[in-house]
């Protein structure tokens, strides 16, 4: 049955979900931890410095192409940082974890999107499985989030150590399934990334707009009517 989001519900068997800017708003995580980061450094001569190794990381890692690295992508995302800014990857490594990694996690919760919790919910009442896949670390999040235990997989995992849009990660944790293409959904904030990857797995994807907070709400009316 086709439903509200175009969805048919009865054909999926598994639905897979980005973490950040599907799980949660990133506009407002971005602002707390912009003051946050601000508030702590404005004093320090690292302050700035912290502020731009922050910046070139984002800015770097949406440039690493899909496909096959020369190595492994954990450490790879540090080393072209550390090359761009003549820096130590240790250090790079250092300030990522902190700040990215480390200090939004109190945060992650109170930005959440409305009924998240829900819809996972309604997921195993349909007897839907689902899984998190993220280009990021994911697994504090997701404990952060009130989501502990989840099947979550990262771009940076050995098994998988592409970006999306590479299709890998998608295609192995179909693979751990053993669900065709066709019955598997892919959620998420980008197009461009989710989207497309989804595309290059032979998965259906479901697109949030960041714009529209009863995004999940619409999807447990869709679920509950399958």
């Amino acid at each position: 049955m086709t439903n509200g989001t175009g969805t048919d519900w009865s054909s999926i068997r598994l639905v897979i979900l980005d973490v950040d800017g599907t799980l949660y708003r990133q506009t407002p995580l971005r602002m707390k931890m912009l003051v946050r980061l601000v508030t702590r450094l404005a004093l320090s001569p690292k302050g700035w410095k912290t502020l731009k190794v922050l910046h070139q990381f984002r800015k770097m890692r949406e440039t690493i192409p899909p496909g096959p690295l020369e190595e492994p992508l954990e450490s790879y995302q540090y080393n072209i940082v550390a090359r761009a800014l003549d820096s130590d990857p240790i250090e790079i490594r250092r300030v990522v974890s902190q700040w990215i990694h480390q200090e939004p996690l109190p945060y992650l919760r109170a930005c959440m999107y409305p009924d998240v919790h829900l819809f996972l919910q309604t997921l195993q009442e349909k007897g839907i499985a689902y899984a998190f896949y993220s280009d990021y670390p994911l697994k504090e999040k997701l404990e952060a989030m009130g989501i502990p235990g989840a099947d979550a997989y990262s771009s940076e995992d050995d098994q998988i150590n592409r970006m999306k849009p590479d299709p890998a990660g998608l295609e192995h944790i179909r693979s751990r399934y053993g669900f065709e293409s066709s019955a598997c959904l892919m959620i998420g904030d980008r197009y461009e990334k989710d989207g497309q990857c989804a595309a290059a797995a032979g998965m259906r994807s479901l697109i949030l707009d960041q714009g529209v907070s009863g995004f999940y709400t619409e999807l447990i009316t869709d679920l509950k009517r399958s």
